[in-house]
């Protein structure tokens, strides 16, 4: 309706400027005209040579009243159509509001049909939420049940391995504590054997290291020319040191109560009994021996 009005607007907008204009301009005319005509003649003495003569315009008063009917006409025809257009409008306003309101309801229909398409969905969806909450508490009691069932057969067969482990471990204790024994039932006779042995092999090393320093000794005391000065109780301690072959490579007095020629004469028969007497049995041979040179006396 809005937009018929507009149009209308636009359509009648030329003619209605131009009944506009024509009665102003009749208007104007009209009182120009007369004022020109009743001011000042035309033939005033002292005017004519500072103004050219203003001709007149006559109009008919029937044209006047003519134009201004025409524009009466235009303005009632005007105001019929304005009152129209409003009507219309009214009109349209009323229908938009219906539309509007039946637009509304549908939408709160549609609404209040969502929220009870909603409400459905959730109810339904509770119910399934509970269904498998139910299910998964049969399943939780019967995998409760199971486990309890499989941690007691565990236990029996635990306490079955253990009883088991226990007996094994106490037949191998046993059996470690006779090998125990055993092994050192042997090992103290090993023990006792080997120190007898070594025992043995002490006493025979000194009985043959004694000989064989015996028989040094005897060697460099027979070796000896006794000097003048060499007192009564002479005691000298010696270290010789020697090759495999019995070769002496040195001779040393250590300890001695003589006097420097007796030491030079026992050095003179330690080399001079070179090659060395050798033990009987050369494992034990020293590189070095020590020993007592007492010429008369025991060595």
């Amino acid at each position: 309706m809005i937009g018929d009005f507009f149009r209308w607007l636009r359509a009648e907008a030329v003619p209605l400027s131009l009944a506009l204009a024509l009665h102003v301009a009749l208007g104007l005319l009209l009182v120009l005209g007369k004022g020109f005509i009743t001011a000042q003649p035309l033939d005033a003495p002292g005017r004519g040579a500072e103004h050219e003569p203003i001709e007149a315009v006559v109009v008919k008063e029937s044209d006047f009243k003519a134009a201004q009917a025409q524009l009466e006409q235009a303005k009632a025809s005007r105001a019929a159509r304005v009152q129209e257009l409003k009507e219309q409008a009214e009109q349209a306003r009323k229908e938009r509001e219906k539309a509007q309101q039946q637009l509304a309801e549908i939408k709160q229909q549609k609404q209040e049909a969502a929220e009870e398409a909603a409400a459905r969905k959730e109810k339904l969806a509770q119910i399934k939420r509970q269904a498998q909450a139910a299910a998964e508490k049969r399943e939780a009691a019967q995998a409760a049940a199971e486990k309890a069932k499989a941690e007691a057969e565990a236990a029996r067969k635990a306490r079955e391995a253990e009883q088991a482990r226990i007996a094994k471990a106490k037949a191998k204790a046993r059996a470690e504590a006779e090998e125990r024994a055993k092994a050192k039932a042997a090992a103290e006779r090993k023990a006792q054997m080997q120190a007898a042995m070594k025992e043995e092999a002490a006493r025979h090393r000194e009985k043959v290291k004694g000989n064989w320093v015996g028989a040094i000794t005897a060697v460099v005391t027979g070796n000896w020319n006794r000097p003048l000065s060499t007192p009564d109780n002479l005691e000298c301690r010696i270290r010789i040191t020697q090759l495999s072959s019995g070769e002496v490579i040195g001779a040393e007095i250590l300890d001695c109560n003589g006097g420097p020629a007796v030491r030079q004469s026992i050095k003179s028969a330690i080399f001079k009994s070179s090659p060395l007497p050798t033990p009987s049995d050369p494992a034990v041979f020293e590189r070095q021996i020590v020993f007592d040179f007492i010429p008369g006396g025991k060595s």
